[in-house]
């Protein structure tokens, strides 16, 4: 586990979304990912902001899986917060 990464799951940090306060690991059900894969996710603790924070090669990093699962995990918890505030602008973030 990164340095990084334990500083993030330490930190509760609070996403204002369009109805309503997403907590920590809040959504990281939602996201349109394998099982197996939220479930690591939610083990190391990471959030829906977190892994939009770290992107993909530190996410892959931390869950020793390939860079492109990585990629297609922080795609879809960019989906999520677009869906959930449209005017969150985090495609550059990727």
């Amino acid at each position: 586990m990164s340095i990084n990464h334990l500083n993030f799951s330490r930190i509760v940090k609070i996403l204002p979304t369009a109805n309503n306060v997403m907590e920590p690991n809040d959504g990281v059900q939602e996201l349109d990912i394998a099982d197996g894969l939220k479930q690591l996710l939610t083990d190391a603790d990471f959030t829906i902001e977190s892994i939009i924070d770290l992107g993909y090669r530190e996410v892959s990093e931390t869950l020793n899986i390939d860079p492109y699962v990585g990629k297609l995990i922080v795609e879809a918890a960019q989906d999520i917060v677009q869906e959930r505030n449209p005017s969150h602008d985090v495609s550059e973030q990727l």
